[in-house]
């Protein structure tokens, strides 16, 4: 594992960056979305960022995003560990997410997958399930307790 150190809300312009780099969307993301994001550094350089959205208390993963060079490192369960234990600190009992192509990860991670019409109510209202997302999109679940 590289040396890197992990600060919140990194630069907005190098978060969007590194999510358009990874194929994510940032369309939607405000000032207030990068509040709820860590950024990883090598040497001053944004290697990975990761972010959660709230909703009525409950956190939806928002992006989790790593340098194509900086992959296969742990850099991806670290950025999700620490946002895993805030989540916990701030009274979550699960924390979701929504992944096109990336369920074999998170399945690793300990997620579980679930039908999406047994997401809560206030994550149905969420961008990336109303718009970002498309309905093929796999929701995945971890309890946090």
């Amino acid at each position: 594992m590289a040396d890197f150190s992990m600060r919140p809300a990194p630069d907005a312009q190098e978060t969007r960056q590194l999510l358009a780099d990874a194929g994510l969307p940032d369309a939607d993301l405000t000032e207030a979305h990068f509040a709820n994001f860590i950024g990883a550094y090598e040497h001053g350089r944004l290697i990975g960022v990761a972010g959660l959205e709230w909703h009525d208390g409950t956190p939806l993963l928002r992006s989790l995003a790593v340098e194509k060079t900086m992959r296969h490192r742990g850099l991806g369960h670290q950025l999700m560990n620490t946002l895993e234990a805030r989540a916990r600190r701030e009274g979550a009992q699960e924390i979701y997410l929504l992944t096109l192509n990336a369920a074999p990860y998170f399945l690793r991670m300990g997620y579980g997958m679930r039908p999406r019409e047994m997401a809560p109510t206030a994550l149905k209202t969420a961008s990336q399930f109303s718009t970002l997302c498309p309905s093929t999109a796999t929701l995945m679940v971890k309890p946090l307790t």
